[in-house]
């Protein structure tokens, strides 16, 4: 819960997940708007893992997810030849399963694609 409302007061959106990373609530208006800080409260009490809703809500964070780890090191090679000096200012996570998260806000506004 302390994540939950420390990453809520950074401006970005959350929302708690099972251990299967699959959300425990319907999470569709948190993509356009922060939950509360009672509805964290109330949502991560139960010892919930934590997701970040990436786009506008989250000030346009964005993440590239890398399932297969033999790509993440060529496209950072790749990036760095076109933007000498990007990969640096980028955040870099490992995820569990062995992938790589490559984490950062955008300049521009995030668009959220028509359903």
């Amino acid at each position: 819960m302390d994540a939950a409302l420390t990453m809520l007061a950074a401006g970005f959106s959350v929302i708690p997940t099972g251990q299967d990373k699959r959300p425990l609530i319907s999470w569709k208006k948190f993509q356009k708007q922060p939950m509360t800080k009672a509805e964290a409260r109330r949502h991560f009490s139960n010892g919930a893992l934590l997701a970040v809703v990436a786009g506008r809500v989250s000030g346009n964070l964005e993440c590239i997810d890398f399932d297969d780890p033999a790509t993440f090191t060529p496209f950072l090679e790749l990036l760095a030849l076109r933007f000498p000096g990007l990969p640096e200012k980028l955040l870099h996570r490992q995820t569990p399963s062995g992938g790589y998260h490559l984490i950062y806000r955008s300049a521009a506004q995030v668009r959220i694609p028509a359903t």
